[in-house]
């Protein structure tokens, strides 16, 4: 089985279900805007009517709204979006998917970031202090979450 979503690309994540499905596998494809909460856990539900289950969630989503804005150019209007994205997005998912998996007693949560959590490449000021806690770094979110792990 396979999710995929994507706010802002959705014929892509329609071609990805599409090759899925042409493997005789489950496949559906949505539109979600990971930084509202009530949205990603109508997506749950609607994800778990047509699925049945969950078994894996990945966390790969990221970005940055004003890429290569120095810190003293920054507005906290920037921040607040890259804030949304990165760390409350990615929460929101792992908040919304993981009752699933509990009541089954089985998945796991994958959190992806990028490079520029620990080295900033020198620009978008708001992405660095975001990412670490899903970096596998010692005293932080492991970068996957197992039922097991969590219970």
């Amino acid at each position: 089985m396979r999710y995929y979503f994507d706010r802002h690309h959705l014929e892509g994540a329609k071609q990805t279900a599409d090759a899925v499905k042409a493997l005789g596998r489950k496949s559906v494809a949505f539109k979600v805007d990971i930084t509202k909460g009530d949205d990603v856990d109508a997506v749950v539900k609607a994800a778990l009517k047509e699925m049945g289950k969950i078994d894996i969630l990945v966390n790969t989503a990221g970005g940055n709204s004003k890429l290569g804005d120095q810190f003293l150019e920054s507005k906290q209007e920037t921040w607040e979006k890259d804030m949304a994205l990165n760390l409350y997005g990615t929460m929101n998912c792992a908040k919304a998917f993981y009752p699933a998996m509990v009541e089954r007693k089985w998945g796991k949560i994958i959190n992806f970031s990028s490079i520029v959590a620990r080295t900033g490449i020198g620009g978008p000021v708001s992405i660095p202090p975001l990412k670490p806690p899903f970096c596998p770094l010692p005293g932080v979110w492991h970068p996957v979450w197992t039922v097991e792990l969590l219970m």
